[in-house]
Formats: structure tokens, sequence, C-alpha cells
């Protein structure tokens, strides 16, 4: 991920004090450990890669529960066990994904958060539709998302539309109460990098120092579909308590 993701996630979760935090397809536990500098929280993994499980607990050792386990087949957690749950980065490798959200809505508190990050591929419009249909042949690569078939390196990838997105959280039974959008205009870096016109290069590396700010404006009025990064905050109900706050709880037991 770029330098800046794991930084940007922890930001936009804002403080969890005394929170339990689930990252779901925690990879080598990057995201956790940062979590775990920022905050006083109680944390949890889940992965699928046994050996991603290994770094993870190397890197967390007992500041963080690590688990091996596969989203699609159930959470091995007990019913309203977190506060927030994570899944980043997670939800366009799954063949299944309402069956994990409805499996993450179970383990999480009623006035719970689940914080998503995932790519968005209407930030290639206008050029996406047509690019596809030349199959992202030369230049036309540029305007594909690094989730379609002509560009991932991934098993199982989906390109996403931010109205799918959203279509997919409503299905869900899940209300969107916060969203931040990065990496605006994604296909000017990628168009950058295949250009073989020196003075088409050089105007695009201008235009590409200038995406930091058009992210900024765009977050400001309230339109992140033109960026390909989202963070976005879900609740399963409006209001509630802050699921951050503390609950004077005991640690969750038997999770190793």
């Amino acid at each position: 991920m770029p330098q800046y993701f794991y930084p940007c996630v922890v930001r936009f979760l804002g403080a969890l004090r005394r929170a339990r935090v689930l990252d779901a397809g925690c990879g080598t536990g990057a995201l956790l450990r940062l979590i775990g500098e920022a905050n006083e929280a109680e944390l949890h993994g889940i992965e699928m890669s046994g050996a991603l499980c290994e770094q993870a607990r190397r890197a967390l050792g007992s500041r963080a529960q690590i688990r091996q386990g596969n989203l699609q087949a159930g959470l091995p957690f007990p019913d309203d066990a977190f506060d927030v749950v994570i899944l980043s980065e997670v939800i366009e490798h799954l063949r299944r994904p309402d069956r994990v959200l409805g499996e993450v809505k179970r383990v999480l508190r009623a006035d719970g958060r689940i914080v998503v990050t995932m790519p968005n591929g209407s930030a290639y419009d206008p050029f996406f539709s047509l690019a596809h249909r030349r199959e992202g042949r030369g230049r036309w690569q540029a305007f594909l998302p690094w989730e379609h078939p002509q560009k991932t390196r991934q098993p199982i990838d989906t390109v996403y539309g931010f109205e799918e997105i959203g279509d997919l959280f409503r299905r869900n039974g899940l209300l969107v109460t916060k969203m931040l959008g990065r990496e605006s205009f994604p296909y000017v870096w990628d168009w950058m990098y295949i250009e073989k016109r020196r003075p088409v290069r050089a105007a695009l590396r201008w235009l590409d120092r200038l995406r930091p700010l058009a992210d900024r404006v765009l977050n400001r009025l309230g339109r992140p579909r033109r960026c390909y990064r989202l963070f976005v905050e879900l609740r399963m109900r409006a209001g509630g308590s802050d699921p951050s706050a503390g609950t004077g709880r005991p640690p969750l037991q038997d999770l190793q």
C-alpha cells in the first residue's frame, strides 16, 4: 500500500479508548500495529494466510490476538464481541461479500462501527468504459482500474463502481456515516508511467503533483466519487453511543 495509507486509516478511525477492535483480513498486522501505538485498544486480527499470520504474531507479540481463518467460512467469534470491525482492502477480493458483511454485523455491537477501505472503479470515469471496450490495449490500459482482469495480479478481484459500493452497503442494512476519498483521478498517475512522449509525460507529472490538492477539495465538497481509494465508516443504525467509549468488560477469552 502507499506510504500514506495505514496512517490515514488510523486517523480515520479516530480515538479508540479501550475499544475491542477486529481487523478482518489483517495481513502482516501493519495496521493493527499502528492502531496499537495510537490507542489503548484491545486488538484482534484474523487472516487466511498462515504465513501472514505468523508475520503478524511476530510483529505484534502479546499486543494483539491473531487467528487464522477464512472470512467467508464465518467469523470464529461470539455475537456482539467488537466495538469496531475493520475490512481494509478486503471486500473486492471476496466471492461472497454479503455473507462476510452479515458475519461482521453479527460480531459487532449494536452501536459499533464498521470501517471499510476499498478501491472505487468510478474514479477512472469517464474513460473506463472506453478502455474496457478496447480491452486495455496500448495506452488504454492506464484507464482501467487495477482490479480489472487486464491489470490484476490477484486470483479474485472485483471492480466496484461508486454506486455499486453504496448498493452493497444498503442491501446489507448498513448506513454510511462518514466517507473520505484519496488518490483522485488515478489515471493521471497510471498514464504518466506508460506514456513515451516527453512533453505529455511532463504535463502529466505536473498534474500528478496537484492530486493531493484535488483530494482535499473533493472531500471538502463531499464528492469522493472521483477518488480511487475510499475510506468508509458504517453503522447498523443511526445514533447510539460512542463505540470507542470504554465498557469495563473483561477481555475476550479463547480467541487464539
